[in-house]
């Protein structure tokens, strides 16, 4: 069950270029696509990128809805403008680089993102729209020139330098990625690789056919500037040679330059020309772009951007562009920590890589499936609970997918289906008219239908939900529920009854059924209807319940809605050692910190502590807390005894349990992990999810640390020269082990 939209999303736009007919098409997609969107005109002859900031940080701050994406639309000069940051680059050159990810930064001192940003780096209306239409139609509408290019993709590659030694590692990690397009699915990886021994040069033709015959995707690793790659060739000039039409691929371009839309003398940069390329009639080119605005970015960072934006897409579901964006970035963090500290070069990285295009954009990876809805034929206005299902094509339910529901300036709601394909989402009409019921999810085309709202022949409808007391339905009490019954019709009713029911297993009594008596048209009636809820209702759950109405002239109607219920959860909230050590072999005395996350207050709650893992036995395994208050932290009266087995590999990490109870029979189960000692160099690292640990030759105290033994090959070392295999770039050679190798896993 959901009754919220997705998120927010924020866009910035000139006040005098917030009229185009492109814009209002796509702020509606977005919003029948479940987004809380709003438009923030500004001028741009006269706002500053702090006051832009000091807006995000505001949208983020207010409302329940969190901010998702922000979007800027405009170039950073001309009459359409959108100001940027600058980043100066580490090592003391003093360059600096135009970014927008400093939009992004709203908590704490870190640079990771709090919101995705993207830019349509545009100058003029005409360009505007020709945007909105391509992102709009890559969406909506895939398959006009067919299915096969989307699970199609071109890799372009050049191992080349103008100083020094050419790299070698662009044209491999282009080949890794190929094999990865392969087995993820795709059918037809095109390359085109400039590398010895037979370099293609200038590879401009293969290039633009590549694109024109159709390809989902393109990705670039090599030399480039921001008049586009150079080892092979294409530039700005042969972007808009294309003639691919709506087969508008995603652009990965992990190399120099090529995103440098601040730069004054190449306008527009190569990332620009990508998303700009065609008109709002003839569309071409690209739909997004993914590189960076400095133009000497290193092979090492370089490679590491590139697996993690891929690993990201391909392995880890994190399809939205501004996802695998960040997953870019954080395979950069994650491979070289001693470069993470601020003013480093990962925090760099951070923010010379951008997005231009729209940051929400669902790349797809596969031949997209269909989707069929179910829902009812018609409702009738007033607040109530929407039982929606997503299908596949062969009936099959779909779980997964998000199902919006809009009805400009009354309805923004959806929530995710459950593996039965089935979502309840809470809505309230207040007129007649047509509801846009939108159903999406990564590689299946959109579904749309509408769901009619009309005044039937009983239209009476629930106007408004009041609970007694703080207006909160709280465990283990009896609720005092008032509903409002509104007519939206234009005749009265009269003998009224209604007959509250519910099924679910925390409500404990429901009212008899109440005579309501008669409503006028336009009229409104209030309802008294009391029930009781179990002590062990959980924290945040709904109660969903169905008001069965009737009247003297056999009319009736089912209205179901939902009650949320105010209970009691835990968290763990941590743990110390107070005496000895949880090392292999010794024993240790721990209080453990117990947080109070619930709406209710807990009187001295008792903890149980456990652990299934043999590593470890409780000696002393039961402790009282404190009167916990809603959202504070207490500390066990009472120390646990946890001894350790000397056989237990040092660092080794258990999970232990705590199962919290107190006098009302309520119970609840919390976990948290627990190391087992500090490792040194000298010991081994274990165990993985396989339960395998890894030893080497300094953890001599261990009996099943390896004792090598080294066979010199190289006769300039005193070797016998045998089994030489010369080896030329990405050759390869076979050869057979002296013993059994298993494969790890």
């Amino acid at each position: 069950m959901s009754e919220s939209p997705r998120g927010k999303y924020l866009i910035f736009i000139d006040e005098d270029f917030q009229s185009n007919y492109f814009l209002d098409l796509f702020v509606e997609w977005k919003r029948q696509l479940g987004y809380q969107v709003t438009i923030m005109p500004i001028s741009s002859e006269s706002v500053t990128k702090e006051e832009i900031k000091a807006v995000i940080n505001d949208e983020y701050t207010s409302g329940d809805l969190p901010l998702d994406y922000v979007l800027l639309i405009g170039d950073i000069s001309g009459s359409l403008m959108i100001p940027a940051y600058t980043k100066v680059k580490p090592g003391g050159s003093g360059e600096q680089d135009v970014t927008d990810h400093t939009y992004t930064l709203i908590e704490g001192d870190d640079y990771f993102p709090d919101v995705l940003i993207g830019r349509i780096s545009v100058n003029s209306e005409i360009e505007l729209a020709t945007v909105l239409n391509k992102t709009i139609t890559y969406q909506r509408d895939p398959l006009l020139y067919g299915s096969a290019w989307l699970k199609k993709a071109l890799v372009v590659a050049g191992n080349y330098s103008d100083v020094g030694i050419a790299p070698i590692t662009p044209v491999w990690t282009s080949l890794w990625l190929v094999d990865k397009l392969y087995d993820y699915g795709y059918t037809q990886v095109d390359t085109v690789f400039y590398w010895e021994p037979s370099p293609t040069y200038p590879g401009t033709p293969e290039i633009a056919q590549s694109i024109n015959n159709g390809v989902g995707l393109v990705a670039y690793r090599g030399w480039a500037d921001a008049n586009g790659w150079q080892y092979p060739v294409f530039g700005v000039s042969d972007i808009q040679n294309l003639n691919n039409g709506s087969q508008l691929p995603i652009m990965v371009s992990i190399v120099c330059n090529t995103g440098d839309f601040g730069n004054a003398v190449i306008n527009p940069c190569f990332g620009e020309a990508w998303i700009r390329a065609g008109t709002p009639a003839d569309i071409k080119g690209g739909v997004a772009f993914f590189g960076p605005s400095d133009l000497h970015t290193n092979t090492k960072w370089n490679n590491a951007l590139y697996a993690g934006f891929f690993e990201g897409l391909l392995e880890e579901n994190l399809y939205r562009i501004g996802q695998s964006a960040v997953r870019s970035k954080m395979e950069l963090y994650y491979g070289f920590p001693e470069n993470t500290g601020l003013g480093d070069f990962a925090e760099f990285y951070f923010h010379v890589y951008n997005i231009l295009g729209d940051p929400e954009l669902s790349i797809w990876t596969d031949i997209p499936s269909e989707i069929t809805l179910e829902m009812p034929d018609q409702l009738t206005p007033g607040r109530q609970l929407v039982t929606a299902t997503a299908r596949k094509s062969d009936g099959s339910p779909l779980g997964g997918a998000y199902i919006a529901f809009y009805k400009d300036g009354e309805i923004l709601a959806g929530g995710v289906t459950f593996s039965d394909g089935t979502v309840e989402v809470e809505i309230e009409p207040l007129t007649e008219g047509a509801i846009v019921v939108t159903a999406s999810k990564q590689n299946y085309l959109v579904r749309q239908d509408t769901l009619s709202v009309q005044v039937g022949e009983f239209p009476l409808g629930i106007s408004d939900l009041s609970v007694g007391g703080n207006g909160i339905a709280l465990a283990g009490e009896t609720v005092d529920l008032t509903v409002t019954l509104h007519n939206y019709g234009a005749t009265s009713f009269t003998g009224i009854e209604a007959e509250l029911t519910a099924t679910d297993p925390y409500v404990e009594s429901l009212p008899l059924p109440v005579s309501v008596g008669s409503i006028s048209a336009a009229g409104d009636a209030e309802v008294s209807l009391p029930f009781a809820l179990s002590a062990n209702c959980p924290e945040g759950h709904a109660v969903e319940f169905t008001l069965i109405l009737t009247d003297d002239a056999s009319h009736s109607a089912d209205l179901k809605f939902l009650i949320p219920v105010g209970g009691y959860q835990f968290l763990p909230a941590g743990f110390f050692v107070e005496s000895g050590d949880l090392e292999p072999g010794s024993s240790a005395q721990i209080r453990v910190l117990l947080m109070n996350a619930g709406t209710l207050l807990v009187n001295q709650p008792t903890g149980v502590l456990s652990c299934a893992d043999g590593a470890v036995t409780i000696t002393a395994d039961e402790a009282t807390f404190p009167v916990l208050q809603p959202g504070t932290v207490g500390m066990s009266g009472s120390a646990f005894s946890v001894e350790v087995d000397p056989a237990a590999g040092v660092g080794r990490q258990v999970i232990f349990d705590l199962e919290v109870s107190f006098w009302n029979g309520y119970s609840q189960t919390v976990s948290f992990p627990v190391q087992l000692g500090q490792p040194a160099s000298t010991d081994p690292l274990g165990p993985d999810s396989y339960g395998y640990y890894v030893y080497d030759d300094t953890d001599d105290e261990y009996a099943e640390a390896p004792v090598y033994s080294w066979i010199e090959l190289d006769p300039n070392y005193g070797g016998s020269g045998a089994d030489h295999h010369p080896l030329s770039d990405d050759a390869s050679v076979s050869v057979n082990l002296p013993f059994t190798f298993r494969y790890y896993g």
